[in-house]
């Protein structure tokens, strides 16, 4: 895929469902805390206000 580096694609259908579950909500989605909502096309969730940045650990 062009988003999902290959290093997280084991994982990354798990990490959708549960943004789904508890960001991407269907009656009150929380667009402000979502980190994907640069990539986000549905127009009613889709705000102005980009994504929040997060320090990400480094990986050892």
């Amino acid at each position: 895929m062009k988003i999902i580096p290959a290093e997280f694609m084991r994982h990354a259908h798990h990490w959708l469902i549960l943004h789904g579950r508890y960001v991407c909500k269907a009656r009150k989605p929380d667009c402000p805390a979502c980190v994907i909502a640069d990539i986000c096309k549905s127009a009613e969730k889709t705000s102005e206000m980009p994504a929040p940045l997060m320090e990400l650990a480094p990986q050892a």
